[in-house]
């Protein structure tokens, strides 16, 4: 579905992000290959990045999954927020968690915060 969305687009998009799950990654793997290569920021939660790396440590997972196209990727960590490693600087990450650092910052908000956008999340 998302592809299908990508292809709806007139021309190349400025920027593609897409959130994933561990349904596609388990039952839809070639298509999701696919479509990763169209996408510039991945969004994914922490178990399925391991699981689409075959990786455990979440650096080496991100590197892996640069391989496959997008150059961004928020890790959603439950509890302790959102990291996010760039292909150009991938020895590189932030974590975002909450002002309290009790509540866990959503995708959304930790894209604001990354990009310096505003908004509510």
């Amino acid at each position: 579905m998302q592809r299908d969305v990508l292809k709806q687009v007139n021309g190349t998009p400025k920027l593609a992000a897409l959130d994933t799950m561990n349904y596609w990654i388990e039952r839809t793997p070639a298509e999701l290959r696919e479509t990763l290569k169209r996408v510039d920021i991945l969004m994914i939660n922490d178990s399925e990045t391991r699981q689409l790396s075959n990786e455990h440590n979440l650096l080496r997972a991100a590197r892996h999954i640069f391989k496959l196209g997008p150059s961004t990727l928020v890790v959603k960590r439950g509890e302790y927020g959102a990291m996010m490693v760039d292909k150009r600087a991938s020895s590189a990450s932030r974590r975002f968690l909450s002002r309290s650092h009790m509540i866990p910052l959503g995708r959304a908000t930790a894209l604001r915060r990354i990009y310096g956008l505003s908004g509510r999340g």
